[in-house]
Parts: structure tokens; sequence; C-alpha cells
């Protein structure tokens, strides 16, 4: 078995509840692992917890019990730097792009917003142009507002601007669900050769079965707090939610 990049070990998340005084427990003593150079999928019914593990893995919200780690070391205490590292090498496309973007903005400012960040200064319009025709987009966008494109626009951009960090994982949540057939094949396609030429690691969260099917090595169900590893001879009895 190849080294684990990324990692949870006995994760408990719950929310406050409004109507009671008893948390809201999301999942208990949740154990994953991601290893490096495969596509891993997760499916499950919408609420479920899916988005909050990758939320949790860039500490957009806490836990309350268990380690996530990157790399073997947990994350909450990693120093600045290597933190910052880590944020360039996983870098994730959110479910709604709508959100991942400045409405004040120009979108080539947008795009050039992280290599400023992270001091990529060499042949930036090349770069992003470049990333552009990955995902089957024009240059002639990056001169509009966030408004003024679709939502399968946006979502092709959002994974343009994880790409231009060369990053060796991403986290995809329902990356396509904004995608035509015809673009989200395309769009997959990519991944995939990323994953098989450059040994991109990859976990995608998708409502699609089909979709995680097709992409993924192994998958998990993920359905009342609960990760079920989907065993091969199991895969024609799934069902989508």
């Amino acid at each position: 078995m190849s080294e684990v990049l990324l990692s949870y070990e006995g994760v408990t998340k719950s929310y406050p509840s409004l109507l009671t005084s008893k948390p809201r427990v999301v999942f208990t003593d949740l154990d994953l692992e991601l290893h490096k150079g495969e596509i891993l999928g997760l499916y499950g019914p919408s609420g479920c917890g899916k988005s909050t593990l990758f939320r949790m893995f860039f500490q957009l919200t806490d836990w309350s019990q268990g380690k996530i780690k990157y790399l073997g070391q947990d994350i909450k205490s990693l120093s600045p730097r290597a933190r910052r590292e880590m944020h360039r090498d996983v870098q994730m496309v959110f479910q709604d792009p709508r959100n991942a973007f400045n409405p004040r903005w120009l979108i080539e400012r947008s795009m050039y917003e992280p290599l400023h960040l992270f001091n990529i200064y060499e042949d930036r319009k090349e770069l992003i142009e470049q990333k552009l025709v990955e995902v089957g987009l024009e240059s002639a966008l990056l001169e509009r507002y966030p408004h003024q494109l679709s939502g399968g626009q946006l979502q092709r951009l959002a994974l343009a601007r994880c790409l231009l960090m060369e990053p060796s994982c991403l986290l995809l949540d329902e990356a396509s669900s904004m995608l035509d057939l015809s673009v989200q094949a395309q769009i997959m396609g990519l991944v995939r050769r990323l994953n098989e030429e450059h040994g991109l690691t990859v976990m995608l969260i998708s409502h699609d079965l089909d979709l995680i099917k097709a992409m993924c090595g192994r998958y998990y169900r993920f359905e009342d707090g609960l990760l079920s590893l989907v065993e091969p001879k199991q895969r024609k009895l799934e069902k989508s939610f």
C-alpha cells in the first residue's frame, strides 16, 4: 500500500442544536485514509457530513475529538511554514464556485491572487492561459466579473486556479455538479490523466454514483455518520441517493 497522504483518526464532529441542549452529532470516531496516487470516492445523501470532512482539513470548522494528519503529522501542530506548504500542495474545489470568487474582482485578478500569495512571478500569464485551455475555457473570460459567468464556467475556473499551484492532491466537492455531461467528461478526463501521468492524488465527493464508480479505485458510502467501504462484489448492487 502506498504512503498515506491524508488521514482522519478517530474524528468526532458535532454542531450545537437550536432545539435541544444536546449537540447534533455528524459522525463519531471516524477513520479514513487517502493514499498517495489514488482516486478515492465518497458518496452519500445531502447533510451526511461529506463536505465537513474537507472543511475540517482546511480548519474552516473545528472538531471535538481525534486527529487529522497530513503526511503523518497532526495538522494542528504544523508550523506556519509547513501549513503554508500544505495549503499549496492540497487544493480544493468547493461545491458552489460562486463563493470562491470575489464578486468585485475581475476573474483575471482572482486567477493571479494565488500566484502572488505563493510568490510565483515567472510566466504567470502563460501559465494561467495554459490552465484555462486544459479546462476548456478561453482567456477572454479573464476580463469578466463572476456574475457574468455561468456556474459551469466558474467551476472550471476554480479547478484551473487550483491547478496553477501544481498540487499533489485535489479535494473535489461536487466539482462537476454544475457541468453538462460533455464538459464533465472533459474535466474528469483531465483529472484522471493528471492522476495517471503525474500521480495526482484525488478525493472525490459526489452524489453521482456512476461517476464515483467510473473514477475511483476505492469508494465509501457515507450515511448516518458511518463510512462503509464498498467492496467490488457489492458495486453492482449500490444505488444512488
